[in-house]
């Protein structure tokens, strides 16, 4: 398996553990997965079709749930500290 699979692997399924484990609506899971691919809200809005303001009331509710105070809090805090068990 190559090193970019093996990433995107990972990534994918410590998503759905977080998701899961965090209660996340199946949007905040999509933007979360965004988010930690490095995008930003205008990307993100685009990629789902969707504005902005949308993207960012998501990441208000995102940062809330997870207790986080900024994007980078949260991108660290995905793969530092969220329980996924």
């Amino acid at each position: 398996m190559r090193p970019t699979e093996r990433a995107h692997r990972e990534v994918s399924a410590r998503l759905q553990a977080v998701a899961r484990a965090q209660r996340l609506t199946a949007r905040q899971g999509q933007i979360l997965r965004l988010v930690v691919c490095g995008l930003s809200n205008k990307e993100i809005a685009d990629q789902l079709c969707c504005s902005e303001v949308t993207v960012e009331a998501h990441m208000t509710a995102l940062l809330r749930r997870t207790r986080s105070c900024s994007r980078t809090v949260l991108v660290a805090t995905f793969w530092l500290e969220l329980d996924v068990a």
